[in-house]
This record gives structure tokens, C-alpha cells and sequence, in this order.
């Protein structure tokens, strides 16, 4: 009965080990998913703000920005 029990319970922590790889690589996955989204975002927000910058013809705003580098402008 012993014998048994003991390849049971292998058996049983070879599963749960199948699962949790399993997850974890669609966790990866996920998380590279996520990534990728957010490179594009902030490629594509640096492209804007380049853009933004080369019409403006490299002037600043100074009606917004009050000296105060905390406010970054917005104020």
C-alpha cells in the first residue's frame, strides 16, 4: 500500500509542477504582451512630442512654465 501512495503523491507533484510552468509561462507571455503595448506607447508619444517640438519651431511656452521644475511645466 506504501508503494502505491508514494507513486500517487509523485504523480500528484508532477501535475501540480505541469500547472504552475504552464502559468508561469502564460504569465510571461502576458506580461511580454504588456510590454510591447507600452514600448509602442512611448515610441509613439516621443514621435508626437518631436513633432510638437520641431512645429513649434523649438520655442517653449513660457506662458506655462513658471520656473518651478516640480510643476514640469503643467502649471
Amino acid at each position: 500500500m506504501l508503494p502505491v501512495a508514494v507513486l500517487a503523491y509523485a504523480v500528484y507533484l508532477g501535475l501540480k509542477l505541469g500547472r504552475e510552468n504552464l502559468a508561469h509561462e502564460k504569465y510571461k507571455i502576458e506580461a511580454e504582451a504588456r510590454i510591447a503595448e507600452l514600448e509602442k506607447a512611448v515610441r509613439d508619444w516621443q514621435e508626437w512630442k518631436a513633432r510638437e517640438i520641431e512645429n513649434a519651431g523649438g520655442k517653449v511656452d513660457s506662458s506655462r512654465s513658471t520656473g518651478r521644475w516640480w510643476t514640469l511645466g503643467l502649471l
